[in-house]
């Protein structure tokens, strides 16, 4: 059985006229009538019942019509998602996280939506995988303290996406044990006795809070550590210690407890900048390259 015979079949179940299937398929009449009659001796059936000078499609013509349907309309269908594949890129990116996931979301959205057959693995800063398996990371979302680009081993580039303060949370009433926030936010010399939650260091990640601290004159009194951000958030909205958080973070902190302060902070300097990075460009695949163009793109 040949799918060309099939095609036949369906458009003479159609039209219910030799001639005019004939005409349709641009094959001559006696050529349309073997084809027909090579199906029908193939399945030891007749498919069409001769009313007058008409055909018409008999019972089992009908059913046979169902499964002919369904058999080219596969094909069409595979031909498409093959035809696709050629087009799309496909593969997977991995990535690993050792700054706030949020800041790459959004562009890690948009391009799946562009290009659907592309998956993605995402790794946090306390995953095992991020430091055992850090060669086979395609890509890194880190910070650094001010704007200074830091040169990695096995990374080939890094761009800037954001640049941005940091914030000082609090239970108000953990706040108010120490000292009272001005109309432009809170000196950090003042909260020298204070306790506070800091992040652990790891292969990529380095926790800013003794640094900013030690900016302000005094070293940190450091209560709880972690690097679960969920553990963060729940500590500080009990008041157990006060933390200081990148200016995106403040909405997921007042969302948990609207009436935590999140507070500028005025007598130092306290910034970071947000780099993606991409590995060597000789282990860089096609893949890993368009993304990078479009990450680039996203954050001009």
């Amino acid at each position: 059985m040949e799918l060309h015979q099939l095609e036949c079949f369906l458009e003479l179940s159609k039209f219910q006229n030799v001639s005019a299937t004939a005409e349709h398929l641009n094959v001559s009449q006696p050529a349309l009538s073997k084809t027909i009659s090579l199906l029908e001796s193939e399945l030891g059936v007749k498919l069409f019942d001769r009313v007058g000078r008409r055909i018409i499609l008999n019972e089992r013509g009908k059913l046979f019509a169902q499964y002919a349907e369904h058999i080219l309309d596969s094909l069409k269908e595979a031909a498409r998602n093959v035809k696709s594949r050629e087009v799309q890129p496909s593969g997977t990116i991995t990535i690993g996280l050792f700054a706030y996931v949020d800041l790459i979301a959004d562009c890690v959205h948009d391009f799946r939506e562009e290009y659907p057959l592309v998956n993605f693995r995402l790794f946090s800063s306390k995953s095992q995988y991020t430091v055992d398996n850090f060669a086979a990371l395609d890509f890194t979302l880190s910070s650094v303290l001010g704007d200074a680009v830091p040169e990695r081993e096995g990374l080939l580039e890094s761009v800037p996406i954001r640049e941005e303060a940091y914030l000082l949370v609090s239970a108000p009433e953990l706040l108010g044990r120490f000292t009272e926030a001005g109309p432009e936010g809170v000196k950090l010399a003042s909260l020298s006795a204070a306790p506070f939650l800091s992040m652990a260091n790891n292969l990529m990640f380095t926790d800013i809070t003794s640094a900013f601290c030690l900016r302000a004159g005094f070293s940190p009194k450091i209560v709880v550590q972690t690097n679960d951000f969920a553990t963060k958030l729940h500590m500080i909205s009990l008041g157990t210690a006060m933390s200081l958080i990148p200016e995106v973070c403040a909405p997921v902190f007042i969302g948990y407890r609207k009436d935590l302060l999140c507070l500028p902070i005025t007598d130092v300097s306290v910034r970071r900048t947000i780099l993606f990075s991409r590995k060597n460009a000789s282990a860089s695949s096609p893949l890993c390259d368009l993304f990078w163009q479009y990450v680039k793109d996203c954050y001009s």
